[in-house]
């Protein structure tokens, strides 16, 4: 039963249409084949007569196996969790004699290492995606800050930086704050708070902060999506 689920898990990891799509291109082609031209033997042979393990079936079971222990969001692991055990069967395999030293190299001028591993090989990268396409995925999203929130981190980073002596620390206290400030007013993402211009910031200090209703002018460098 094991063996079939993964090896569903591989034959499944192409979209249903693509699957009957070749299907029905292989009916027509060898139909009209044998109608038109005297050919024998020109398909390949389905299956071996020999009994060995060419494709990581074996790593296969134990990722699957692995798959059904408890997990943090469901009763079985998510994909993200099972596709570890792969990931650590490569390891182990290239700390050994296995280990292949040759490098090759792409037109793009990447290094792409050669291996021999059965968990990098074709079926096996298809198992894993038919079995990530079967089991889905449930992500747990971390919950947005809100202004009570930002309200009672300030005040703590404001007891610290009261109480205490060291410059350093306090200098360290408000660039945490400011990050945090302006990262929330702005609904920035955290890569883009880096992205912001402090020549910007600097050009409408004195016009923003002697307003009417003072406010700070944060300005990002180059294009954004708004």
């Amino acid at each position: 039963m094991c063996i079939r689920r993964a090896n569903l898990d591989a034959c499944w990891s192409r979209a249903t249409k693509t699957v009957k799509s070749n299907l029905s291109r292989i009916i027509m082609d060898t139909q009209s084949a044998d109608f038109s031209l005297e050919l024998l033997d020109y398909l390949p042979q389905l299956g071996s007569a020999r009994l060995e393990d060419r494709v990581g079936m074996a790593i296969a079971l134990v990722t699957l196996n692995a798959s059904l222990r408890p997990g943090k969001y469901a009763h079985h692991l998510q994909y993200d969790s099972m596709r570890k055990t792969p990931t650590w069967f490569r390891n182990v395999y290239e700390s050994g004699t296995a280990y292949m030293t040759g490098t090759l190299y792409a037109q793009d001028e990447k290094k792409v290492h050669a291996t021999d591993c059965v968990v990098s090989g074709e079926w096996f990268v298809r198992f894993k995606l038919g079995s990530k396409l079967r089991m889905g995925q449930i992500r747990k999203q971390d919950e947005a800050f809100t202004p009570a929130i930002i309200h009672a981190l300030d005040k703590v980073a404001q007891d610290v930086w009261e109480a205490s002596e060291d410059e350093e620390e306090r200098k360290k206290v408000e660039e945490l704050m400011s990050y945090v400030l302006m990262e929330f007013c702005a609904c920035l993402r955290g890569e883009e708070v880096p992205l912001l211009s402090l020549q910007g910031l600097l050009s409408f200090w004195e016009e923003t902060t002697t307003a009417e209703t003072p406010f700070i002018m944060l300005t990002l460098r180059g294009r954004f999506n708004i």
